[in-house]
């Protein structure tokens, strides 16, 4: 399910209230899947749509798309956040527990050693692998900006049907996307004002603004996705 419900879809784009719910959700769902994706939320799994929404993820250190980084000996950075909860957590083959061998900053997406500096966690290529649950269940309540974020850019992937940056077309099942520079710009600083960006969202964001001639601002510190 996407993070906006049918009845949120509606409130941004009132022409949808007399089509069925499954309407507002598919445009709902194709939207978040766009901007999320843009902001480098990695795909969960083939076939899942990408979402701000609360999935499971699995991710190892520097390996594949979703990269845990070790940023000290006793501290381990996760890509996604806020983190809800962590199922395992193996550091060169041996499991550790929570409370015990580490602690979690849910908000910073953070995992510390406890016990450190006598242990830490090695910062060898895919030593150490993560399976966490990380998002939001209410986006209007837990992070209304975001939630706004997505609602408008709905209305805007919605307005946009059958005019210039649509690829694929077709509510009756087939897939859809928009090209990044169908993402207004204002709504792309929102994004990284409020630190929704992770690294390769922001490495995007960067590009598109050196080849528009945009000024580069100073970009926040990541922590809200």
């Amino acid at each position: 399910m996407p993070s906006l419900t049918a009845a949120q879809t509606q409130r941004f784009i009132p022409g949808l209230v007399s089509q069925p719910d499954s309407v507002a959700l598919l445009w709902a769902t194709r939207a978040e899947a766009a901007l999320a994706a843009w902001c480098g939320v990695p795909r969960r799994a083939e076939g899942q749509p990408i979402t701000f929404s609360q999935v499971s993820y699995t991710v190892r250190t520097h390996r594949g798309e979703a990269l845990a980084y070790v940023r000290a000996y006793g501290e381990l950075e996760l890509p996604l956040g806020p983190i809800v909860s962590v199922t395992s957590v193996t550091d060169n083959g041996t499991a550790l527990v929570e409370d015990t061998d580490y602690e979690v900053d849910a908000l910073s997406r953070r995992l510390y050693r406890l016990n450190y500096p006598q242990s830490g966690w090695t910062p060898d290529f895919g030593a150490i692998k993560v399976v966490y649950v990380a998002g939001y269940a209410d986006l209007e309540v837990e992070t209304p900006t975001l939630y706004e974020i997505l609602g408008e850019y709905t209305q805007h992937v919605y307005e946009r049907q059958g005019r210039q940056g649509k690829q694929s077309a077709g509510l009756g099942g087939a897939s859809e996307s928009y090209r990044e520079e169908t993402i207004p710009e204002h709504l792309r600083a929102a994004l990284d004002a409020g630190g929704y960006l992770l690294p390769r969202g922001r490495r995007r964001l960067a590009a598109a603004r050196q080849a528009a001639g945009v000024p580069q601002p100073p970009s926040s510190t990541p922590g809200a996705s």
